[in-house]
């Protein structure tokens, strides 16, 4: 079964990352998901870099055009390969995490509050690893962590 395969042009796509967006209004019929993939064109078409598109169902039909890329090649935030991404709302804000190989990052965060317009964060990360690769960030009840002991360096 294909989930998803973007048109105009028809190209791949890799790393598809969903998330929910309740979008903040008591009626779930305004709720949606939004998935962010990897463009696969090479750069120079205009790929290697991260994309949205969005649907009222998770397991689609997706929109089959994607955004315009938000992060990676070819944008102003960490301008070389993105990929890896994850994607969460926390209180009203979302979270783009992604990897950037061959950047002084490796790992990357962008932030949006409308998906639209993005700031770059990556250099306020404090990471526990010089390479970062195809991480999964996930919100945590503190109550479930609150009995860990961290081990600082």
């Amino acid at each position: 079964m294909l989930f998803f395969s973007p048109q105009n042009p028809e190209h791949g796509v890799i790393d598809p990352y969903i998330a929910h967006d309740d979008r903040a209004t008591t009626d779930a019929a305004d709720d949606r998901w939004v998935m962010v993939v990897k463009n696969e064109m090479d750069s120079k078409q205009g790929g290697k870099n991260l994309r949205l598109t969005f649907s009222k169902r998770m397991q689609g039909p997706y929109e089959t055009t994607l955004s315009q890329p938000i992060v990676g090649a070819g944008t102003d935030i960490v301008d070389t390969m993105g990929e890896g991404p994850s994607l969460l709302k926390r209180r009203g804000q979302w979270f783009l995490y992604w990897d950037a190989p061959g950047s002084k990052f490796s790992y990357c965060l962008a932030t949006s509050r409308d998906l639209k317009t993005w700031t770059n964060r990556s250099q306020e990360m404090t990471l526990p690893a010089k390479q970062m690769r195809h991480g999964t960030v996930l919100i945590v009840p503190e109550a479930t962590v609150a009995h860990l002991v961290l081990e600082k360096n």
